[in-house]
């Protein structure tokens, strides 16, 4: 799973009275936002491509590509796809 969007969008400004001492009071503002996040779902051999080209993330890079040497797979194959 991939983040392909962030969005932030307004929400409602909330009003709240704050009371304080000697009978005077002030005005609390909360401000709300709505964050929608969307995901999306690469199919494996492109996630492959990605990783090899080091696209991708560094961790999952990092990862694959020292299981690859430890399995003594042909890298020098992998890079020709």
């Amino acid at each position: 799973m991939f983040v392909k969007t962030v969005l932030c969008g307004k929400g409602v400004l909330l009003k709240k009275v704050e009371i304080k001492g000697r009978s005077r009071m002030g005005m609390i503002t909360k401000p709300k936002c709505s964050v929608q996040i969307v995901l999306e779902e690469k199919p494996i051999d492109e996630f492959y491509k990605m990783v090899i080209s080091g696209n991708g993330p560094t961790g999952i890079a990092t990862l694959m590509k020292s299981v690859m040497v430890q399995s003594e797979s042909n890298l020098s194959g992998l890079h020709k796809h």
